[in-house]
Parts: C-alpha cells; structure tokens; sequence
C-alpha cells in the first residue's frame, strides 16, 4: 500500500508541476514601431571635381531603437531618398556611387545640371530604393555596415557638397 501512495504522490506532483509551468505565458513583448536612420556625409570635391567619403553607420544610429531596453527582431524599409545640397548654378554632378560591402554598388550615372544656386535635388528611384532595402537588412543582421561614397563633377570650387541619405523604417523589436 506504501509502494502505490508513494508512485500516486510522485505521479500528482508531476501533474501539477506539468500544469503549473504549461499555464506560465511568456514576458516577452513583440511590436512593430516606426524608426528613420539619417547619415550624412559631407564631400570636399577636389580642383578636378572629385570626392569620396566613408563611414561606418550602426544600428544604435537610429534614434527609435534603444539597444539598452529593446532587442531588433526584425527591420522593414518603407520608404529610401537621397537628397544633395550645396550646389551652385552652372554645377554637373557626372556620375556617383555608393559601395557596401556585402550589398554590391548603386551607380547614379546619369548628369545632373544644376539651374539655381543654392540648390538641392533629390533621388528616389526603384534601385536606390532596392539597394537601401538590402543595405539595411545587412545592418539588421550585422549590427554596422561600412559604406562609401564617390562622387564625379564639373564642381571645382572644393564644394564641399552634402549628401543626406534618408530611410523611414518599420521596426520590430521585444522588450
């Protein structure tokens, strides 16, 4: 009689620690939130109108995600846009390109005159938009990417000419 009040008391214990941990939910909490990631670059432009800059961009460098309190679960790119100031009348922007190890190369070969001074322009096409789409999944799955910039124009002056690369994000991140 002790040897089957005894396998009763192991085999109820077991029941109970079974539904007791079956019935705990997990703490973890999963949203999406929107994010934006800016890196800007300033190119000085030599006397033959060339320039070129590097930089490593992060994950820490957008503003909405606290790496201290939120882990990235996951990164969708909505929307992608370069926007090039500090040009003058009379400026050509020949040719650029944007080098990431790992993505490959976006190439803007087409010339761009400059009409106005004090003038921006913005790109905006489906390549840019695809290439900063894989640029930015690398830097979701590596945490920082390298990424450089070469720039070909009639600008002479020294420039220097203001890159500013734009993306609007969704990010999905747990507590």
């Amino acid at each position: 009689m002790k040897y089957y009040m005894n396998k009763l008391c192991v085999i109820l214990l077991t029941l109970l620690i079974l539904v007791g941990f079956s019935s705990c939910e997990t703490d973890e909490n999963y949203y999406w939130k929107s994010g934006t990631l800016d890196i800007k670059f300033n190119l000085n432009i030599d006397h033959n109108g060339y320039g070129q800059a590097y930089t490593t961009v992060r994950i820490t460098e957008i503003p909405q995600f606290n790496p201290s309190r939120e882990d990235l679960i996951g990164i969708k790119t909505n929307d992608s846009w370069i926007t090039i100031s500090n040009l003058l009348r009379g400026d050509v922007i020949n040719r650029f390109y944007i080098e990431v190890p790992g993505v490959g190369v976006y190439a803007y070969e087409t010339p761009i005159s400059i009409r106005e001074d004090a003038a921006k322009i913005t790109i905006d096409d489906n390549a840019y938009f695809n290439f900063m789409r894989n640029v930015n999944e690398l830097l979701y799955r590596n945490g920082a990417v390298d990424m450089k910039i070469t720039f070909y124009s009639n600008i002479y002056d020294g420039g220097p000419a203001y890159f500013d690369i734009s993306n609007n994000l969704d990010l999905e991140v747990r507590d």
